[in-house]
C-alpha cells in the first residue's frame, strides 16, 4: 500500500486500522495518511497526509464518520511514540530530591531508544519528528497554523529539523524536558521564517546546521551520515549508536522482545 494514495478500495479494508476519531487531539502529528470510508461510492478517501493535523474544527466536521482508518504499515512507526512516552516518564522522574545520576538517567534511555534504530541503524527525519511530537507536545497552535497556510515548505522543514535534533540531544545527554520543548519551538519558529542557519552560536545550533546538510543531502540519521560529518556531536552520537549496538545484541541473544506499542493521538 502506497502512502501517497488519495483513494484506496473497499478490498484495502484488511490493510487498515481503525481509530475512533473522538481519540484524536488537535494539533497532533499523523504517522500516516488518515482516511474516512465513504459510503456511497464504497471507498477509503484520504483526508489528512502524514506530518499533518487536524485543528479542532476539522475534526467537528469529520465527527460524522466516526472511525478513522490507517495503514497497518504505521505499526512500524509507533514504537518512536513509545520510546518517546517512556523516556518523557523517565525524565519527569529523575526531577526528585534525591534525583539519579546523569549517567544513570542516560543508560536507561539508550535502553529505551535502542530497538527504534531497526537493524538497518538508521532513522529518517519524519520518525524523529513523530518521536519529538510525542516527548515535547504539540508544537502551538498558532505557530503551527501560520507554517501551514502561509509556509508550507518551511513548514515541513521545521517540523524534520526540529524533530531531528530534539531527537540526537536525546541521545548526547540533554535531559532537561523543558530545554528541549523551548529549543523545538525555537527552531520550528526559526524555520518556518526562513532562517539558513549559517552561523552557530551555540552547541544545539551548530548542530541543528549539521542536521539540515545531512537532510539537503537526503541522508537519514545513521552511521554513514555521521561519518560524513567532522563535528564533535557526530563522533559522540556515533559513540551513542555502539552503545545502542550492544544493548541490541544481548536483547537478540537473550531472546527479548523489543518494544513496541499501538500509536495514540
Amino acid at each position: 500500500m502506497l502512502f501517497e494514495a488519495k483513494k484506496l478500495d473497499l478490498e484495502a479494508a484488511d490493510e487498515l486500522f481503525q481509530c475512533r476519531v473522538s481519540s484524536v487531539k488537535p494539533f497532533a502529528l499523523m504517522l500516516s495518511p488518515v482516511y474516512v470510508f465513504m459510503k456511497r461510492n464504497q471507498k477509503f478517501v484520504s483526508v489528512k497526509a502524514p506530518l499533518d493535523f487536524f485543528t479542532p474544527d476539522e475534526l467537528e466536521s469529520l465527527h460524522r464518520h466516526e472511525e478513522f482508518f490507517l495503514p497497518k504499515l504505521v505499526a512500524a512507526i509507533s514504537c518512536f511514540q513509545t520510546s518517546a512516552r517512556v523516556i518523557r516518564g523517565i525524565l519527569r522522574a529523575s526531577i526528585t530530591t534525591l534525583p539519579p545520576s546523569s549517567y544513570e538517567v542516560s543508560n536507561e534511555i539508550i535502553k529505551v531508544l535502542a530497538p527504534v534504530w531497526g537493524r538497518e541503524f538508521l532513522v529518517s527525519p519524519f520518525c524523529a519528528a513523530i518521536f519529538t511530537d510525542e516527548l515535547c507536545g504539540h508544537l502551538e497552535p498558532g505557530e503551527l497554523l501560520m507554517g501551514r497556510e502561509t509556509a508550507v515548505v518551511k513548514h515541513d522543514l521545521g517540523l524534520l529539523l526540529s524533530g531531528a535534533l530534539v531527537f540526537t540531544l536525546v541521545h548526547l545527554g540533554w535531559h532537561d524536558l523543558e530545554q528541549l520543548k523551548k529549543i523545538r519551538t525555537e527552531v520550528y519558529s526559526r524555520s518556518i521564517r526562513g532562517e539558513e542557519w549559517t552561523h552557530s552560536s551555540s552547541y544545539w545550533e551548530l548542530v541543528t546546521t549539521d542536521l539540515l546538510r545531512m537532510m539537503d543531502m537526503r541522508f537519514d540519521l545513521g552511521p554513514e551520515a555521521l561519518r560524513q560529518c567532522s563535528s564533535q556531536w557526530a563522533f559522540e552520537l556515533g559513540g551513542r549508536l555502539k552503545r545502542i549496538e550492544a544493548t541490541s545484541r544481548v536483547f537478540e541473544e537473550r531472546g527479548e522482545k523489543q518494544m513496541t506499542g499501538g500509536f495514540s493521538w
